[in-house]
């Protein structure tokens, strides 16, 4: 099958998206389809290239730093050329290549649905020109019309239920398996960090609020108030970042944490290998569309700690409470209660065997449910019935 896969995240990458467009496309690379990427340009790398079997070609998609897959309309020819069987792509409002080639030759379009995005859009840039409002959800509909069936995290976030399947993001279980770390960069990644062996808590993510960033300082200044040796490892970047790290400063809590910034993904299992607990402070407060429409992010970082055998700490919300499970593979705790938060943080350094055996109990979970091939085969069983039909 002939698959073309329509993106705005630069490939390879670090950032959630670009990992998961690179699992799914070399995913259906390996069960055998030819798959032509098209994905942003980037100054690093070739316009055209062949990475890990994948076809990829990049144009100009990022001006004034927004990201407008529409621009994909550059590679129109070169999609034209391939024929493909299948058109795939990520939906975001100023996307729409899909659609318009989709309605051009009559190729069936499918979209991966990650977020409302066009509600999103309209509540980040607050947008209340009724008319502007009106022409973008005219370009979403436009897009939702044309497709034959869209798949994502949660049915809210798609128009038109009845094309909606459901499917979440993963992990790269194999790299992420602890068992599989070599020790020796284990111990010369502690010496240039820091660490000995102190217990170590790892956020992984990225610095906005909503990702609950902002509650991290109260959360250690609680956590080492009983633990006084526990080291928090926090992993990535973001506009919030600079604001976290003066409260920890103003805190008196630097020497607690460990503030990496932005590593490469192909280092971030070794980084989680030094952690005993993962955290997930989702706020929901500080992002109203995840109120609107529920939790809608797939958790990649929570399948991530998983992965690596560590229990998580999360909010108790749909579907995160499905993935972790209360006191199987990790504790859920009820939203905005931090202070209980830490107390469960707590727990689980107290308590080194509970907290091994919701460690391992997570890994074997994600392996059977969570994999990206389980995901990758999902996806192709999708598009063949679709290409079948």
């Amino acid at each position: 099958m002939k698959i073309v896969y329509i993106g705005g995240e630069p490939i390879p990458g670090n950032a959630g998206g670009s990992v998961h467009f690179m699992e799914a496309a070399c995913g259906l690379v390996k069960l055998g389809h030819c798959v032509l990427a098209i994905v942003p340009a980037m100054d690093k790398f070739h316009r055209k290239e062949v990475y890990k079997g994948l076809n990829i070609i990049r144009v100009p998609m990022i001006f004034k730093g927004k990201t407008f897959t529409i621009a994909s309309l550059k590679a129109w020819k070169d999609i034209k050329c391939f024929e493909p069987d299948i058109i795939l792509e990520r939906f975001v409002t100023f996307g729409g290549t899909g659609a318009l080639f989709s309605k051009k030759f009559g190729t069936k379009l499918v979209l991966e649905v990650n977020s409302p995005h066009t509600d999103e859009l309209i509540y980040r840039l607050k947008i209340k020109n009724r008319f502007l409002k009106k022409i973008l959800m005219s370009w979403r509909n436009f897009q939702f019309n044309h497709c034959v069936k869209a798949f994502g995290p949660l049915k809210t976030i798609v128009p038109d239920e009845k094309k909606f399947v459901e499917m979440q993001w993963a992990a790269n279980c194999d790299l992420f398996d602890k068992k599989f770390i070599n020790p020796n960069l284990v111990k010369k990644l502690k010496e240039k960090i820091g660490l000995s062996d102190e217990p170590v808590i790892v956020f992984l993510g990225t610095f906005r609020n909503w990702h609950g960033v902002n509650r991290l300082p109260d959360i250690v200044n609680r956590v080492t108030k009983r633990i006084h040796s526990a080291k928090f490892l926090l992993i990535g970047t973001g506009n919030e970042c600079e604001n976290v790290k003066n409260k920890f400063f103003a805190m008196g809590l630097d020497k607690s944490v460990i503030l990496t910034g932005q590593i490469d993904y192909k280092d971030v299992p070794l980084y989680l290998s030094l952690a005993q607990i993962g955290i997930a402070p989702y706020d929901r407060t500080a992002y109203p569309p995840l109120l609107q429409f529920g939790f809608y992010w797939s958790p990649l970082k929570i399948f991530e700690y998983m992965s690596a055998g560590l229990p998580v700490v999360t909010i108790d919300i749909n579907p995160l409470n499905k993935i972790v499970a209360d006191n199987e593979r990790g504790y859920l705790v009820t939203e905005n209660d931090w202070d209980l938060f830490a107390d469960k943080i707590i727990y689980l350094l107290k308590n080194k065997e509970n907290c091994n055996k919701m460690g391992e109990s997570a890994c074997l979970y994600v392996k059977q449910h969570y994999s990206w091939p389980l995901h990758v085969n999902q996806l192709n069983e999708l598009l063949l019935t679709l290409v079948k039909d």
